[in-house]
């Protein structure tokens, strides 16, 4: 039996002007795309919805992405979603039937979350091991225990019950629902990383585009060379910033956990340690341990 598959959107109104951008990029590299696409926004309307196949739903004023997610799901009729934010640019041609035989492959063995990292943040420095378990083709890694991020706002795939059950309740941001499951002492279980799986390959071809809400200047100078003109007028990060951007990215690929976190308290807390009064206030009402 055929799966369905929706293309998801968490989108923030604040980024409205990269939008176009987005659906922009899917009309050019994925021209064929035989699958449903949706906004899930908080109220903002398309002016340009009709130049775009794709639906907006709205989640409401306040909503957060915890509260999008679970809009999503409750109102679109999907056994998988392939959960995006509007700054992940595509950036090449996309074939369908690899994204339908990573499918094929989650529902074969079990697998319930499927992390398809840009190549910005692949996050190879984990110790991760082939998964022999599938056929020998198979590019699934394990996300190891060891990992600080288990569950991601990456470019992820999702079976609809266990995003569900992810999700759980509440109205929380997306460093709270990373949050959550980098804390989690079960979500670094064999039991719950049974059902999770890292596929590197980013066939969607997919570019991070923004920080800080500023455009990434390797982004926009790979776009440029590519002959696109991004729409949006937003400024690219400085070279400062940009420099510091970099750095992270490359001692999150390379260093060991331990020594990240020993470099994050002498300079001061992480986006999720931020966070962590609201972490452990919503792993509280969900049952999270």
């Amino acid at each position: 039996m055929t799966k369905k598959i929706a293309i998801v959107g968490i989108f923030f109104d604040g980024y409205y002007d990269i939008w176009e951008d987005f659906l922009e990029l899917i009309s050019i590299h994925w021209p064929d795309c035989p699958y449903d696409i949706y906004i899930v926004d908080n109220e903002m309307d398309l002016e340009f919805n009709k130049k775009y196949k794709v639906q907006v739903i709205h989640a409401g004023k306040d909503a957060e992405y915890s509260t999008k997610v679970r809009t999503a799901v409750q109102n679109i009729d999907a056994d998988y979603y392939l959960l995006l934010l509007e700054d992940f640019f595509f950036e090449r041609k996309v074939k369908t039937y690899q994204l339908d035989d990573l499918v094929s492959l989650m529902a074969k063995n079990g697998i319930e979350y499927l992390r398809m990292p840009m190549f910005d943040f692949s996050g190879k420095g984990d110790s991760v091991k082939h998964l022999s378990t599938l056929d020998s083709e198979s590019s699934f890694h394990f996300i190891p225990s060891t990992s600080e991020y288990t569950i991601s706002c990456q470019p992820s795939l999702w079976g609809k019950n266990f995003l569900k059950a992810c999700i759980g309740e509440g109205n929380y941001n997306a460093w709270i629902f990373e949050g959550i499951y980098t804390y989690s002492k079960f979500a670094h279980t064999n039991e719950f990383l049974s059902k999770c799986r890292i596929d590197f390959n980013n066939i969607l071809g997919l570019r991070h585009g923004a920080v800080q809400g500023k455009m990434l200047p390797s982004v926009c100078k790979a776009f440029v060379q590519q002959g696109y003109s991004f729409k949006n007028k937003r400024g690219q990060l400085s070279g400062l910033k940009y420099i510091m951007y970099s750095i992270r990215q490359k001692m999150g690929e390379y260093m060991p956990l331990s020594f990240l976190r020993f470099v994050r308290r002498r300079l001061g807390k992480s986006v999720v340690e931020k966070y962590r009064r609201e972490i452990e206030y919503y792993m509280k009402i969900n049952n999270i341990e």
